[in-house]
């Protein structure tokens, strides 16, 4: 989809010299949301209907079983329709092992941050959830744009 010409034309020059980086920033966040929704409905379901009196417990590994369940949606989506411009076909192994490693790092600051904000600075652990994932969304972006599917 293009934009009008009149709309271009009064764009910030910045804006025009990143617009390709900031349509991919756009998809990837888009690609971001649906791995938001599916990372908090799969640990919300954990929390209340799975490990509701074990949750002290379980949290961690709740987390990392919902992060895992949306990094395989956000790869997905990545591979079709984020990154469609770049041809994976005959590179999906090495793709994918890229993406699993930025994804992985990405766990460990998610977790981390979880830990932090629940453990240390004793606030609720969906607060501390919601700040990690905005976190994570940079680290990701840029890990996987300029190593992952560097073009």
């Amino acid at each position: 989809m293009r934009l009008p010409q009149i709309v271009v034309n009064r764009m910030p020059q910045v804006v025009l010299d990143y617009s390709h980086d900031l349509k991919i920033f756009a998809k990837f966040s888009a690609v971001g949301v649906t791995g938001a929704i599916i990372d908090l409905g799969i640990l919300n379901f954990l929390h209340l209907y799975v490990w509701q009196k074990s949750w002290d417990v379980m949290l961690y590994p709740a987390v990392a079983v919902s992060f895992t369940a949306a990094v395989v949606n956000n790869y997905t989506w990545n591979i079709l329709w984020t990154y469609r411009h770049q041809d994976h076909s005959d590179q999906h192994h090495v793709t994918l092992s890229k993406f699993f490693v930025v994804s992985l790092v990405g766990l460990l600051i998610n977790l981390g941050i979880v830990y932090a904000v629940t453990e240390l600075m004793n606030i609720y652990w969906l607060i501390g959830k919601l700040v990690a994932m905005a976190v994570v969304l940079f680290w990701n972006f840029f890990a996987n744009r300029f190593w992952t599917f560097k073009e």
